[in-house]
């Protein structure tokens, strides 16, 4: 599923979004709220420590990593819009980011957050908090401006 080429940012949006949406919709809410706080870890670290190459690796039969990313509808999909690939190395099947766009992995993290935020109060039944929800907002609002630049960008 990881072997079509770098796809264009125009494109890498659309995926993007489409990743996220079948992340929401075709998983337990337990798996969505798992999945987002995995994620978010795996590419903050990225992020902060972009030079160690232990964080741009991931074996593929880990437990966490199968269940909680690839036993996720959606998440490979996620993980391949974002530049990570599928490989195997001496017999071991690895997922390896090879990317530099950090800013596209913030802006992951901060959509993952927002998702866990609404997925974990719909899953203890209680709304979120003034301050999360309005965390939220601001970002889906940014989230909505760079879409907007990207757009204009490439049109």
């Amino acid at each position: 599923f990881f072997s079509t080429p770098k796809i264009s940012l125009s494109r890498m949006s659309d995926s993007l979004a489409k990743a996220l949406i079948t992340i929401e919709d075709k998983n337990p809410t337990r798996s969505v709220v798992d999945f987002c706080e995995t994620a978010q870890k795996i590419f903050t670290n990225i992020v902060e420590h972009p030079d160690d190459p232990k964080f741009r690796r991931l074996k593929c039969r880990n437990a966490a990593i199968k269940s909680k990313i690839l036993g996720c509808r959606g998440g490979d999909d996620l993980f391949k819009a974002v530049g990570w690939t599928k490989v195997v190395v001496d017999m071991e099947e690895l997922l390896v980011y090879d990317g530099d766009d950090y800013n596209l992995l913030s802006s992951v993290v901060a959509k993952l957050a927002q998702r866990q935020a609404t997925a974990a109060s719909n899953f203890t039944g209680k709304p979120p908090s003034d301050d999360a929800h309005r965390q939220a907002v601001l970002r889906k609002v940014q989230d909505d401006k760079l879409e907007r630049a990207e757009r204009q960008r490439v049109a």
